[in-house]
């Protein structure tokens, strides 16, 4: 299915559009998962991706520490958590206003990881960032390779084409 909208508010305001309209025809899933541009991704096991779902309610490759949030690139829900009246809530009633990357990052994803947190939800990772000095969006790698999950930043990939060849080598 295609949605086609205007090109505003985000990623998080795209998913939240197309979560609205086709919330029926998602909830059937037995998990949904939201992604978006900014990583290649070569690889992700999916037998990973379902115990994550299994052992957590909101999942994703990175949870940053110090923010205590999920990075919205690629973020799971098992179906407990999306067929929810908590997640209806926030996605159809709650939703933010999001005007620029800072908003994505503040009101959406911390907004998110906040407002389920507060609910009693679990959340997960592949990685975790256990620096208490950095946020997570200004520092992840450019290249990851993990036996479950391969991906370069789109940043590095553009720096230089050579940066895509050694991420397939590795």
């Amino acid at each position: 299915t295609v949605m086609e909208r205007p090109n505003i508010g985000w990623d998080a305001t795209a998913w939240k559009d197309a979560i609205v309209k086709y919330y029926d025809e998602l909830k059937k899933y037995d998990e949904v998962f939201l992604m978006n541009n900014s990583m290649n991704y070569e690889k992700i096991d999916m037998k990973l991706i379902t115990e994550l779902a299994n052992q957590y309610d909101i999942y994703g490759i990175y949870y940053a520490q110090l923010t205590k949030h999920i990075d919205s690139y690629f973020m799971g829900f098992n179906k407990k958590t999306f067929n929810s009246k908590d997640f209806k809530q926030f996605y159809f009633d709650s939703f933010p206003l999001i005007e620029s990357h800072q908003d994505a990052v503040v009101k959406y994803e911390m907004g998110i990881s906040n407002y389920f947190s507060k609910l009693g939800y679990k959340f997960g990772s592949f990685i975790a960032d256990k620096r208490p000095h950095t946020n997570s969006y200004m520092k992840y790698p450019d290249f990851v390779d993990l036996n479950e999950v391969k991906w370069i930043t789109k940043k590095a990939h553009l720096k230089s084409p050579n940066n895509y060849k050694k991420w397939k080598d590795l």
